[in-house]
């Protein structure tokens, strides 16, 4: 006897607190199911499976996402599979959903994370790749805070109304060539920022500089590093971090954690 695998057709839209919460909640529903599959847009695939990783807590049911109808069959037998954790199938494999980005000229890709699933000569999953799984009861960890902006290389942070409203800014960047705009263009909004103990994380770091006085820049600025974090991770993230904490240490406590394997430690 086969298994049991729902399907459930994700609208796109507004990618608010309430949807994410919405989307966990019909996905609980079907716990009963052997494994669940998400049709969705590849656009919202990282938002979505990140904030399935985080919300459904211990939910020992695979949960894959696919964005073409003709990858229906195949994100069914990865379901079927019975390994559990939020995945997301690209053309070639199987990703962590919270590890996926979404680029215009790449699609649905997991830039700094290996593929957990892969076809060979059948379909098999790389466990060494798998984050931990704890055996703990199910908990619905569903509390977000959506107070929060997020901003890219070009836009100028000073300038937003209600900026000093938020409960925490995301800022992403693409490496060393965009320090220059972040640490000095942007500096005395940051500053601003720090002393108003609104928090600022911000993916896209280079891993390690060797110039002291960028090192220097980076120490004032106050600004939380989120690692290897994709940006719509840390995007979410931060939603759910500010649900629990709102303090600067905690915040970089909670960046530094890997949850559901969205970022290495």
């Amino acid at each position: 006897m086969g298994k049991a695998i729902k399907r459930i057709d994700v609208p796109t839209g507004t990618l608010r607190a309430s949807e994410l919460k919405r989307l966990a909640m019909e996905v609980f529903q079907y716990q009963y199911f052997d494994g669940i599959i998400l049709f969705a847009d590849p656009c919202d695939i990282p938002f979505y499976g990140t904030a399935l990783s985080l919300i459904l807590k211990n939910f020992h049911r695979p949960i894959v996402f696919f964005h073409k109808e003709h990858l229906a069959q195949d994100a069914t037998a990865w379901a079927e599979l019975g390994v559990n954790g939020v995945f997301a199938l690209g053309d070639d494999g199987l990703d962590l959903a919270c590890r996926t980005t979404y680029e215009p000229c790449d699609g649905l890709c997991s830039p700094h994370y290996p593929q957990v699933g892969q076809w060979t000569v059948r379909r098999s999953f790389l466990q060494h790749l798998l984050p931990l799984e704890e055996r703990d009861p199910f908990l619905m960890c569903d509390a977000l805070n959506d107070k929060v902006l997020a901003f890219y290389p070009g836009d100028d942070l000073a300038s937003h109304p209600g900026l000093e409203t938020m409960s925490g800014v995301l800022i992403a960047v693409n490496g060393e060539k965009d320090m220059k705009w972040l640490l000095e263009e942007q500096m005395p909004a940051l500053t601003r920022l720090r002393r108003r103990r609104i928090p600022v994380v911000v993916t896209g770091l280079p891993m390690d500089t060797g110039d002291p006085i960028r090192r220097r820049q980076l120490l004032l600025s106050g600004i939380i590093s989120a690692g290897d974090m994709t940006r719509e991770a840390a995007l979410v993230k931060l939603m759910w971090t500010l649900a629990r904490t709102t303090s600067f240490d905690g915040l970089r406590l909670y960046f530094g954690l890997s949850f559901a394997g969205e970022v290495s430690q």
